[in-house]
């Protein structure tokens, strides 16, 4: 069986027409050295433009 965790990243605005998320590195990293595998990420929220303003990132591991 395994277990699914979702953590939620933020896009930082930077300018008006640039958004970037960098934390998302760190977290990858940090679940990877718990055992977990990075399995995707799924934007939750986005601007009407189509820009992502907010993702989870899931996470899977197997668990006995």
């Amino acid at each position: 069986m395994k277990e699914y965790i979702h953590v939620n990243v933020r896009w930082r605005m930077h300018g008006l027409a640039v958004a970037y998320v960098s934390e998302h590195r760190e977290i990858i990293n940090q679940y990877a050295a718990q055992g977990y595998r990075f399995v995707t990420a799924i934007p939750t929220e986005m601007k009407i433009n189509g820009c992502v303003r907010k993702m989870d990132l899931i996470f899977e591991q197997e668990v006995v």
